[in-house]
This record gives structure tokens, C-alpha cells and sequence, in this order.
């Protein structure tokens, strides 16, 4: 399987070493290309990597960067959009008088906790495989239901 993840560092790096570790080949994608090479030298050690210079801003370039992974890759299982979209900086924070007055504080608490998390419990993986993870179709904001993870 391959998953797709934009955002090459912190919390899609995180996302990514843990994919990686259940067999997954993953394609990171970052407008930052000096943490995106970073990244990938990382991941190497554990699966097939491909770094892709993307602003996921731009969809032409979005498609492009999709065929190019599905060509180096396969056919792309995961897709974890997780890259930062500009001036807003948000993801599911909300934006302009409705924003969540938190989000930078979440933020940062996010990356320190992933960072950590995978520093210390280096041995942390999915206790199921990807296509068993129950995924809520049914609620106004999508996620898991669960994360069953072993160590």
C-alpha cells in the first residue's frame, strides 16, 4: 500500500514513521523542501520514499505530484492532507471570527507530542492493519473512531 501525506514534518512526519512501520511506501509532499529532504532521508531507512516539492495550494500541481507518486509508488491507499494552506493556517481550526482562539497553542502542542511520543515509545505501531481503522462516515467531522496501537 502507499500513502500520500502532505506535510513533511511534525505532525505528517509523525504520521508518516508511523505508516512506514506497518509496510506502507510513502509519498510526502512540502512546500518546504529542506524539511521534505530531511524527511525523506528519515523514512528511507524504513520504506520507499518519495519527496515531492508541492504548494498544495496550487491543484494543477496537486494532480501533477498525484501522478507522478502513483507512477513511482502505485496506486495511492492513504491520503493524509495535513500541510498547511497559506495565510489562513488552519486545517480544522476554524478562520476569521470564527477561528479557535487556541489553534497556534494545539498546534504546538501537537508537533511537541508527536515528536515526543515517537522519541520515546519508538516501537509505537497500528495493533491492526490500515483497512481495519473505523473511520467516522457518519459524523459532521470526519476522523477515527479508534486508533488500536501496539509497542
Amino acid at each position: 500500500m502507499t500513502a500520500f501525506i502532505t506535510g513533511g514534518s511534525q505532525i505528517g512526519l509523525g504520521i508518516a514513521r508511523a505508516l512506514a512501520r506497518q509496510g506502507l511506501k510513502v509519498a510526502l509532499a512540502d512546500i518546504d523542501t529542506a524539511a521534505l529532504a530531511q524527511a525523506a532521508e528519515e523514512l528511507a531507512s524504513v520504506t520507499e520514499v518519495a519527496a515531492i516539492e508541492l504548494d498544495v495550494r496550487d491543484r494543477a500541481a496537486f494532480a501533477n505530484a498525484a501522478d507522478q507518486v502513483e507512477r513511482r509508488l502505485g496506486t495511492v491507499s492513504v491520503l493524509v492532507n495535513n500541510a498547511e494552506r497559506g495565510a489562513r493556517h488552519h486545517v480544522a481550526f476554524g478562520f476569521g471570527p470564527h477561528h479557535c482562539l487556541g489553534q497556534n497553542l494545539a498546534r504546538m502542542e501537537l508537533q511537541i507530542v508527536f515528536d515526543t511520543l515517537f522519541r520515546r515509545v519508538p516501537s509505537l505501531e497500528l495493533a491492526v492493519d490500515v483497512d481495519e481503522l473505523p473511520f467516522k462516515d457518519d459524523a459532521n467531522i470526519y476522523g477515527l473512531y479508534q486508533l488500536p496501537v501496539a509497542w
